[in-house]
């Protein structure tokens, strides 16, 4: 079984939790939100070069694909045609118990924009 997910890490990447891809900034935990909210870019643990996208960048980037998913999608993932570049990958995600659920069908991606008391 851990050889399985180890697979899936190096192909997908890791899977992680909201407070720890932003690297428990300003006392956020998973049930915590950030105080100050935050503002501007957040790294949080992506590396050099990269960001946690907000909202607002995940919707101009649905703006600039005519919000076209399958332009995101690698070619291979569902009905991916990748014409974007972005070659997102279906990951899966944690399932409410302590399963992974939805490898190589669905994808979930953390923003760095707050939604709520709740998400």
């Amino acid at each position: 079984m851990l050889y399985a997910l180890t697979i899936n890490c190096d192909k997908y990447g890791g899977l992680y939790q909201w407070a720890e891809a932003i690297q428990y900034k300003n006392g956020v935990t998973n049930s915590i939100f950030p105080n100050p909210s935050f503002s501007g870019n957040m790294k949080g643990i992506c590396p050099s070069g990269w960001l946690i996208p907000s909202n607002a960048e995940f919707q101009t980037l649905a703006t600039a694909v005519n919000n076209d998913v399958n332009a995101l999608l690698l070619t291979g993932q569902g009905s991916g045609t990748n014409t974007s570049g972005f070659s997102a990958l279906f990951p899966g995600h944690r399932g409410n118990g302590s399963g992974f659920i939805g490898l190589g069908h669905e994808s979930d991606i953390w923003s760095s924009t707050e939604d709520g008391a709740s998400f």
